[in-house]
């Protein structure tokens, strides 16, 4: 990311997490089978990214994204990355509430990131 914008960096992590993070889950409807939402959960979270590279996890692409961004103001992103992290490590053992509320806590990261976007567009980022 050397020689990126602040908003090319928000740019990318807005696509590249932002929307993958919960692409699968986002389509099962209410009331289908758990494990069709616990297999979706384990697309978004652990198979984030694939491409010629390998294959991503959301945590490590956050990893990976989230230096540039500070200035921005992440906090909540890594408070939300954290538990998902822990819940992605978990979603073979995750009820259907915990499962229920990990695809929404991804839905929230999509969210975050694309305020964190906003402020990168805006120039409203914490000491930008």
């Amino acid at each position: 990311m050397n020689g990126m914008s602040l908003l090319e960096a928000a740019s990318q992590a807005r696509h590249d997490l932002g929307k993958y993070i919960s692409f699968q889950a986002r389509w099962i409807e209410p009331g289908a089978p758990i494990d069709t939402l616990r297999d979706a959960l384990r697309e978004d979270l652990l198979r984030t990214r694939k491409g010629p590279d390998g294959v991503f996890t959301a945590a490590a692409l956050w990893r990976a994204l989230r230096e540039p961004l500070i200035p921005l103001g992440i906090d909540r992103v890594d408070a939300l990355m954290e538990v998902l992290t822990v819940r992605a490590a978990a979603l073979d053992t995750l009820d259907e509430a915990s499962l229920l509320d990990t695809a929404r806590l991804a839905r929230e990261v999509a969210d975050e990131l694309r305020a964190v976007h906003a402020r990168a567009r805006s120039g409203k980022g914490e000491g930008v």
